[in-house]
This record gives structure tokens, sequence and C-alpha cells, in this order.
């Protein structure tokens, strides 16, 4: 067939079974050619031209610019995809074979995604250029998606994290990789995404709350950064909070600030200073919502008036050199204390005598641990040679090194004490095998409790 006349007509043949065939053929290429003639751009433009144009007017509208704009420069170096050709005449089998080669080089879901890049291009030539008529992609099928993956990180994984970060709590980072651990901190508490943090600026913070003027949807939104009250169910209350707040048409910004302001309830873990200012005391109120047998057992450890005195007088009174015999060690959140240790020190030794953690509040951060790394950090500053934690099985006294293994001897001199001691070293290695085993561990404290219950219990209906 011939299309036009003259030195630039254009001529095409071709050989078929069926007249059928041929007539088919020939109306098809005909106004293929006729539209080539007359100047159709799909004929004209090629792979390349609709990349380098959708790169320049159509990538800066979207917020992954640069890697669409890196991708497309990527792809002219592909050997496979025919960017030479007019897009008029790219056929999806072109693409399936590019498509073939590129699942050799890299993943389904790179490819996916390269696929998207490219059938954009493709519908940006069709709809806002009119260079063709359909996309070619749209008949190429794509790799099955890769399962997707759910990976919740772990809290000793965060403290790994963290330690080799060079995390210190309440400091100031000093180091790039300081830095990174507080945003990991940071992304753990608000769920902000890594593209968020690293846009916030100082005009977008606010006391309690951060405005996010572009997230991953295009739309703002504002993400709280703390409350006065502790714990998950605060979190959760928290969260329950803003949405009824949403619902009956609340402000956002003044629900944040409500929120900000908000505290937990008296009595739990708030923090008074006492007598005169020469000696005060610190009361430490966790009566809210507290049974005579939690109290108890709060208690318990220095019930006996002696042991009381001991500490008292040990800690309270300086010695000739100033010192305490007893040195007392806090960690605390804003007022609350959450964690304490008491040790002596002596001849460059620190022996650690009694430690306690609060509950309910803080008790899933390891306040105890946390404040252990800075006793500890303490002694060292001091040039102390020797920190001592006790003899016990805890999970917290391997932090810093590797603990001395421990055994009972038992020297039978009769037949009864042979029994006994055979008994005794089965309690005793039953006992380490359940200290050491958390899930075990759990069910014992929890039978701990109930049965200070049941003991509160009969004694108040015995008064």
């Amino acid at each position: 067939m011939k299309v036009g006349s003259g030195p630039g007509a254009l001529r095409d043949s071709g050989t078929f079974r069926t007249k059928r065939e041929a007539d088919e053929w020939a109306v098809r290429r005909r106004a293929e050619l006729k539209a080539q003639k007359n100047g159709n751009e799909g004929h004209k433009k090629t792979l390349r031209d609709a990349m380098r144009r959708y790169a320049e007017e159509v990538a800066p509208t979207h917020r992954g610019e640069r890697w669409e704009q890196i991708r497309l420069a990527a792809f002219e170096g592909h050997d496979t995809l025919p960017i030479t050709l007019p897009v008029g005449q790219i056929t999806p089998q072109h693409l399936a074979r590019w498509r073939q080669w590129r699942e050799t080089k890299v993943g389904p879901a790179s490819v996916r995604r390269e696929m998207s890049l490219l059938g954009s291009v493709f519908t940006a030539a069709r709809r806002d250029w009119h260079w063709i008529d359909a996309s070619p992609l749209q008949d190429v099928r794509r790799p099955a998606a890769p399962p997707h993956s759910e990976r919740t990180i772990t809290k000793a994984e965060i403290k790994v994290m963290l330690r080799e970060l060079g995390y210190r709590w309440g400091r100031r980072p000093a180091s790039v990789k300081q830095v990174v651990a507080y945003t990991l901190l940071l992304a753990l508490r608000t769920g902000m995404r890594a593209g968020e943090l690293a846009g916030m600026s100082w005009e977008n913070v606010h006391d309690s709350w951060v405005r996010l003027p572009l997230t991953k949807n295009g739309s703002a939104r504002d993400v709280p950064l703390s409350i006065k009250a502790h714990g998950r169910h605060m979190i959760a209350n928290a969260v329950a909070a803003l949405a009824v707040a949403e619902e009956i048409g609340v402000n956002r910004d003044t629900a944040l600030s409500a929120l900000a302001q908000f505290g937990a309830p008296e009595g739990r873990g708030q923090a008074t200073l006492l007598g005169p200012a020469t000696r005060p005391l610190l009361l430490v109120d966790e009566s809210y919502n507290a049974n005579s047998a939690s109290m108890a057992a709060a208690m318990d450890v220095f019930a006996a008036q002696d042991v009381r005195d001991f500490v008292s007088a040990g800690a309270l009174t300086p010695t000739a050199a100033g010192s305490r015999l007893i040195e007392l060690y806090t960690l605390s959140v804003g007022d609350t204390i959450v964690a304490t240790m008491g040790g002596v020190c002596a001849d460059g030794r620190f022996s650690a005598m009694f430690s306690s953690i609060i509950h309910d509040r803080f008790k899933t951060e390891s306040p105890g641990e946390q404040l252990l790394v800075r006793v500890v950090r303490d002694c060292c500053e001091r040039g102390l040679h020797t920190f001592d934690l006790g003899v016990g099985e805890a999970n917290y006294k391997s932090m810093f090194c590797d603990p001395d293994p421990m055994f009972d001897s038992d020297w039978p001199l009769t037949a009864k004490g042979r029994a006994f001691a055979l008994m005794h070293r089965g309690f005793a290695a039953a006992k380490r095998a359940v200290k050491q085993n958390p899930a075990l561990w759990n069910v014992i404290v929890a039978a701990r409790r109930i049965k200070a219950r049941l003991t509160n219990n009969s004694k108040s209906e015995a008064a």
C-alpha cells in the first residue's frame, strides 16, 4: 500500500494467509501511516522523549520527585527497554521482554514499582499529551505482589539499639548516633514516619504537639508529643479522648492543649518533701486505689522497726567525712520517683543492698535498669573499682558482666543427712529454674499477690 504521493509518500507491505487478514491489516496500517504522515506525535516522539518530559513536568508535582527522576534516568540505561522507538510503535511484547529482564535483576516489589512509574509515563502521554490512544503496558502482566510482612520491634531490641547508639537518658545528644537514638524513641512514641520526622521545623513544634503540614496522604495532621499521665493505659485513654473530641466537633488544637494539661489522679506516685530544709524527707504517695494487702506487700521489706531505724540512720546521718553510710539513689520523672537503689561504699567498692521500682507506671520502661546504669556511671566517675550487685539470680545483673556461677555445698554425714541434701539440691535447682524462666516467674508473682489478697480478706472478715 502507499499513503501520499511524491518523495514524502509512505509505503508498507505484508503477506497474509487469507484476503480477510490482509484487508484488516491494510485498514489498520493505512490509518497508522496517515497519522504518521500528518504529524501524529506518537510516531515522532520516542519513549526517551516521554520519560524526560515526565521527569521535567510531572515528577516535580509529586512528593517522590527525586525517586521518580532517578529511576527514569536509570531506565535510559536498560538495553531491553525500547527507549528509541516512538511511543506509538511500542507494543506489549516490547515491555514484556523488559519486565522479564528486570525480574532477573531485582525483586518483584521493585519490578512492580518500576512498572507503575512507566505506566504513569504512558498515561501522561495518552491523557495529557495525546501522543497515543492506549497504554501498551495495560496488557503486560505484573509480578505477583510479595507477601505482606509485619514486624514488631521488641523491647529487648530497642534496648540493644539504644545502647549501641550511645543513648543517655536526660542528656543532650552530642553525636549523630545519639540523635538517631532520640529520633528512634520519638518515632516509637508518636508513630511518625521517617520523612515526617526529618521534615519537622520549629515553627510547627509546640509544647505538647507538632503540626505536620504535609503527610503521606497529602493532608496535614497534628501529633501529640506527650501527656503528663504515664502508662500504656493512659495512651489508650488519650487516643479515645481525641476520637471523642473529633466526633463532637471540638477543635483539634483545643483538644490537644487540654490533653497536654491532663495529669494522673492524686495518690499515683506524687512526691512531696516534708520536714525542715536541712533534713527533708521525701514522701511518695501511692495510696490511690491500693488495698491494704498491696500496701503491706510494698512496705514489707522495711516493716521491722529496727530495719527502718538502721536504714534511716545510715542514710540521713553524715559521717565525719561528710558522706553517708548508706547511699540512696532515685530515678524521677518529673515529681514522680520511679526507681530507687541503696547501698554502702567503702574501700573503692559499692555494694548494693536494696532496690525498688514503681508499679503501674513506667514499669514496662525498665526504670530499675535505667537507674542501675546511672549508678554504675556515677561510681565509675568517682573512681570506684568494684560494683557488687549481691547474690541472687536476676536478668538485669548480666547487663554489665557475666555473673559468677552459684552453687550450694551440702556435706551430709548420716543417711538422713544424705536424704536431706538430695532433697535440698533438688529444691534449689527447681527454684533457680523458675527464677530464670520469665513465664514461670510471672506465675509465681501472680500467685503471691492472690495469696496476699486472700490473707487480707480473711483478716478483714475476722476483724
